[in-house]
């Protein structure tokens, strides 16, 4: 869950808790905060390949420019670093 908008409540079970917004504004731009989730949940579920989920995102955003690109490709790494430590 994203810690900047969620209190989470007791469940007795394990919560993981990521300040996503505040990760996406050091990057430099808070829409990005949905590929660093993406990048957090390829981490812990190993769902996609890091490879394969750049070259979806550089097709995504092609239209945008190698700028936006390198972003959002930054910001699924840092989500993806994230989601395996959460996992370990």
């Amino acid at each position: 869950y994203n810690t900047d908008e969620v209190t989470p409540r007791e469940t007795g079970g394990r919560q993981l808790g990521v300040a996503i917004d505040h990760l996406a504004r050091q990057l430099g731009n808070p829409a990005t905060a949905n590929i660093i989730t993406m990048g957090i949940a390829a981490g812990l579920l190993d769902a996609v390949t890091p490879e394969g989920a750049k070259a979806a995102i550089a097709g995504f955003f092609s239209k945008k420019g190698e700028k936006v690109i390198a972003l959002n490709q930054k910001a699924f790494e840092e989500g993806l670093k994230i989601g395996r430590e959460l996992k370990k």
